[in-house]
């Protein structure tokens, strides 16, 4: 019995699950490789089958596949990076459509949102495809002739013109994104405005309760010597009970001293 390296068959699955997430499309096979490949994509990350064999779970068939008998599809054609703009070479690109209408056969493919996709117009686009691989390779082989430095120069046009509106897609984005930034420096500017006239109106209003308060206290200050002369009045008369000797002089005097106030012509 041959032993079964469960380090090795872990990794193979880490390895799987670290490159590849669920719903990745695959081509597997339930027999042997030389069996007709199935396709479908994977429900689930990999996993050790049974704690020791590798496999995945895929849409189109009941069991477990064993990693072994799983190949990716990749996500982008030609190793194209996910995140890169460029496109594949016109003729295998053109081949690959022409393989995928070929297994899918004519008439409407999908409707999104109501704009269907035919299978005509994936056609027409995989012959202009094809025209253009062609043309490039007669370009290739003529390159010193007039018509194909014409050629040349009207490709080269029309790319400059998609670059140029791509530049100008750009531009209006920009100017899109510096009315946005005005807008909200006005706004700030306002706001700003708002609060220094708030904070002016506050520390008018922290001036008169300031003004308020010192006015108070003079009052206060004032009206202590009264308070004090009353107090010693109330004193003198709970020791000796004598109301109609007690010289008031004193408390005379405190109130005479009081501020008088101004009288309004």
């Amino acid at each position: 019995m041959t032993d079964i390296d469960i380090d090795a068959n872990q990794r193979a699955v880490d390895a799987f699950n670290a490159s590849h997430l669920p719903g990745a499309w695959v081509r597997y096979w339930t027999g042997t490789r030389e069996d007709p490949a199935k396709y479908g994509q994977t429900r689930s990350g990999a996993e050790l089958l049974g704690g020791h064999t590798p496999g995945v779970w895929v849409t189109t068939h009941s069991a477990c596949i064993a990693l072994t008998h799983v190949d990716v599809i990749p996500g982008q054609p030609d190793n194209i990076e996910d995140d890169s703009r460029d496109l594949p070479e016109p003729r295998p690109a053109a081949e690959r459509v022409g393989q995928y209408i070929a297994a899918n056969g004519d008439g409407i493919y999908d409707v999104l949102d109501g704009h269907p996709l035919y299978a005509r117009d994936i056609e027409a686009l995989r012959r202009a495809g094809e025209k253009v691989a062609e043309l490039t390779a007669a370009l290739a082989a003529n390159e010193g002739s007039e018509d194909a430095r014409l050629v040349i120069a009207e490709r080269k046009v029309e790319q400059l013109r998609a670059e140029l509106a791509e530049v100008r897609e750009h531009l209006n984005l920009d100017r899109q994104a510096v009315a946005t930034l005005r807008q909200r420096e006005q706004e700030a500017l306002a706001a700003l405005t708002e609060s220094r006239a708030n904070a002016a109106k506050y520390a008018a209003e922290v001036g008169r309760l300031v003004a308020e308060n010192a006015r108070l206290r003079q009052q206060r200050d004032e009206l202590k010597p009264i308070v004090e002369a009353a107090k010693r009045w109330r004193s003198t008369v709970a020791e000796t009970g004598d109301y109609e000797n007690f010289n008031a002089d004193e408390l005379t005097t405190a109130v005479d001293a009081l501020p008088k106030a101004g009288v309004a012509s």
